[in-house]
């Protein structure tokens, strides 16, 4: 077997903006222009917010011991000898290697999974493997002998086992029928009131605007569907986008104690000389009406919310959240998009977040104050990221979850987006989006 050893390679961030959420990938390689007889088994699992795991599988050819490797993972384009970028190429490689089986004095460095821009489906598939060895600067050239996306039907207790102990969560999440789990009739009768405040018809962000109003609707509908409880929607865009409309609403909104109630708004906001930390939400799109006079700030937005009693309250906004006048064009970089494999939600973890028996009231924006709110034509960096974290934690992969780490992930993954993203001033200079969400957790 080839001599593993440590390395370091240069790694360039990157973001997406995809409704992925899990990409689950089974990899079986070997290499035999450099004369390793091993064949390895790989368990990679990517996460929407550019984290996730790589665990191999192995038999030393000397001990004939069975070996198994965890790494985290880092992602990375390809980038040349003069330092330039190549985004149709895209690579994955593990990092800080624990041995779990085996020979924990063994020395591992991680193979370099490689992916390729695929023009005709938007998404990057699995191309190559390469194992870089620091020493005599020879980087082997693997050969796949399987390469598979994993979805539901493909993840066995006997296939998992391989990688995973069945004593461990992972192992028990993914394998688990989940038979005489959910929610009681009682508990079903509960409703979702889902109030959503678009800005569609603006010239410069109602495309960006109607993805999110999109996005939105999908994943609360979907999860209003998936616990079997009644959705009542009601969405104020296009014509009937103005402060009237969005107040009349919030009025009529009568929850029960028992009710969750979400509101999302997706448009301009800004900031003023007061002691609002979160933003004034511009409720107009006419350019013949004054801004100021036709918004609402979002903490009177939640605390008329909170009022009405429900058990949990779920206020965002993805907007700016500086001057007025601070109006700016954001463009993207480094897009890049992995499949997801299709793994179904966990009841429990979504009975967790949204049913939770005591009171629980969120609020959150896209923005600190004097910040802008980066957006592209698939949608706000926030509101992209939110919906990612949302699915992961709604997913079986998750334990103990909490919403306080899912907001957490959140925030991170929006930070990072908006640090790959460039926007253009009123002067026609490109400069890196700076964004970090704020948010507030209230149980009662």
């Amino acid at each position: 077997m080839r001599l593993k050893i440590v390395l370091a390679i240069l790694l360039t961030l990157f973001i997406r903006v995809s409704s992925n959420a899990q990409s689950i990938y089974y990899f079986k390689y070997h290499f035999p222009s450099a004369g390793d007889t091993v064949t390895y088994q790989a368990f990679m699992v990517r996460y929407d917010d550019g984290t996730g795991f790589i665990r191999v599988h192995y038999t030393d050819d000397s001990t004939h011991q069975e070996e198994l490797v965890e790494m985290l993972m880092q992602e990375g384009y390809d980038v040349n000898k003069k330092g330039k970028v190549d985004s149709t190429k895209l690579y994955f490689q593990g990092y800080d290697p624990i041995f779990l089986r085996g020979d924990t004095e063994l020395g591992y460095n991680p193979d370099v999974f490689w992916f390729q821009y695929d023009k005709k489906t938007g998404y990057y598939n699995p191309w190559g493997i390469v194992s870089p060895d620091s020493i005599d600067n020879v980087v082997d050239q693997g050969e796949y002998l399987d390469v598979r996306l994993l979805n539901q039907q493909d993840i066995t207790p006997d296939f998992v086992n391989q990688f995973f102990d069945k004593g461990e969560d992972f192992f028990q999440n993914v394998t688990e029928v989940a038979t005489g789990r959910g929610l009681t009739n009682e508990e079903k009768k509960t409703k979702m009131y889902l109030l959503i405040a678009a800005n569609t018809l603006d010239i410069d962000i109602g495309s960006t605007c109607e993805e999110d109003r999109k996005q939105t609707e999908k994943v609360f509908g979907d999860l209003a569907e998936f616990l079997g409880i009644q959705l009542v929607k009601k969405s104020i865009y296009g014509q009937e986008y103005n402060k009237q409309n969005v107040e009349t609403a919030i009025q009529s909104l009568n929850p029960s104690p028992k009710d969750i109630v979400v509101f999302y708004y997706t448009g301009h906001g800004f900031s003023q000389n007061d002691n609002y930390q979160f933003p004034h939400i511009a409720l107009t799109s006419k350019t013949f009406e004054s801004a100021r006079a036709n918004s609402l700030n979002m903490e009177d937005v939640y605390a008329r919310i909170k009022s009405k009693g429900a058990r949990f309250n779920l206020v965002l906004s993805d907007c700016c959240n500086n001057s007025i006048e601070g109006a700016s064009a954001i463009i993207p970089v480094n897009l890049a998009r992995t499949r997801s494999s299709n793994l179904p939600w966990d009841p429990d973890n979504c009975k967790t977040l949204f049913m939770n028996p005591k009171p629980t009231s969120i609020l959150m924006t896209a923005a600190s104050r004097d910040e802008l709110s980066c957006g592209i034509s698939s949608g706000g960096l926030f509101t992209t990221a939110l919906r990612s974290s949302l699915m992961d934690f709604f997913s079986k992969f998750r334990n103990n979850v909490t919403w306080a780490e899912l907001l957490t992930a959140a925030k991170n993954d929006t930070i990072k987006k908006a640090d790959k993203t460039a926007m253009q001033d009123d002067k026609g200079v490109y400069t890196r989006c700076k964004q970090h969400p704020i948010f507030k957790i209230q149980v009662d």
